[in-house]
Order: structure tokens, then C-alpha cells, then sequence
């Protein structure tokens, strides 16, 4: 199980993430989350690593719908998938 509670960081996450919803974490680094942001209220993706997720994350949609059913956000997402070569 490769989550955020089960690799520990979930105390690091909720600090960092004080009005948001942590929804998922992938091999790359990267937590996605459903929260305020720079840019208000959305989804963001941000490094795991990343000292500030509040100034670091990029919103790559408004709402679950707009990613889901819209596609919207796909296009930004691309830039942060790291494909083994």
C-alpha cells in the first residue's frame, strides 16, 4: 500500500495542507490534493518534497467534475508525468 498515511507523512501532509483534502499520491513524488490554493478552491498537484504546498501546487481543476467527466486539467498533469525511458 503506497499511500500517505502508510509511508508515515500523514502528520507532515495535514500541516502543510491545513484546509484541503489529501485524495491521492503516485510513484513520482507528487500529492494531489482538493483544497484552497494561490489560485482559491481546486484540485493541486504538488511535490511531495516541496517545502510550502500552499505557494508550490498547481491547480489543475476546479472541481472533482471538471477533471472527471470534463477532462479538464489533463493537459497540466502531462507536464508532471515522468515516463521511465
Amino acid at each position: 500500500r503506497d499511500d500517505v498515511e502508510s509511508r508515515g507523512l500523514g502528520d507532515v501532509y495535514k500541516r502543510q495542507v491545513d484546509e484541503g483534502l489529501i485524495f491521492a499520491t503516485d510513484l513520482g513524488g507528487n500529492v494531489y490534493y482538493y483544497g484552497k490554493g494561490r489560485e482559491g478552491l481546486g484540485l493541486y498537484i504538488v511535490g511531495a518534497g516541496d517545502g510550502n504546498f500552499f505557494d508550490e501546487a498547481t491547480k489543475f481543476a476546479s472541481t472533482f467534475e471538471e477533471f472527471f467527466i470534463e477532462g479538464i486539467g489533463i493537459d497540466i498533469l502531462k507536464k508532471y508525468y515522468r515516463c521511465p525511458t
